[in-house]
């Protein structure tokens, strides 16, 4: 105890008060923050994954799969300059992420179903066909049959 005593009164050192906060944000709103920023991370990581397999399954068009999955590095890399003293910055920033993440995903998986246009068929219609004989009245000529079509 005299110990204490006598290092309390050099010049330089004090003792720490158990009362003072010696942080600008509590240590529990980092902790939340870091276990939402993981959660962020997993979507991103997921959604990144995903594009790059379906990229490789769909070989033929695969490019906006790529694309996506390069929106998806840029903006979570954007993301991540943002400091821990606003926090409250950085949960809004993480739910934009994770729609991100989710439409990206919906819209990966989203198979489109190309219908070919079925032809319809043309109306069918009965021909009537009919001979009439028209004779000329003035000479007594008989003009041959023609048929004439009635529908």
């Amino acid at each position: 105890m005299a110990e204490q005593q006598q290092q309390q009164k050099q010049p330089g050192f004090t003792t720490p008060n158990e009362s003072a906060i010696y942080h600008e944000v509590s240590p529990r709103k980092i902790l939340g923050l870091r276990i939402f920023n993981g959660f962020v991370l997993f979507f991103i990581l997921l959604s990144f994954l995903i594009c790059l397999v379906r990229g490789q399954v769909n070989k033929i068009d695969s490019s906006p799969d790529y694309i996506l999955a390069t929106n998806i590095i840029i903006s979570s890399l954007v993301a991540g300059m943002v400091g821990v003293e606003k926090y409250w910055f950085v949960i809004l920033v993480g739910c934009v992420m994770i729609f991100q993440c989710l439409t990206t995903d919906i819209y990966v998986f989203h198979k489109q179903v190309h219908i070919l246009p079925t032809p319809t068929p043309a109306p069918t219609t009965t021909v009537v066909t009919s001979s009439y004989t028209m004779a000329n009245i003035t000479n007594g000529t008989t003009i041959p049959s023609t048929p004439l079509l009635h529908v």
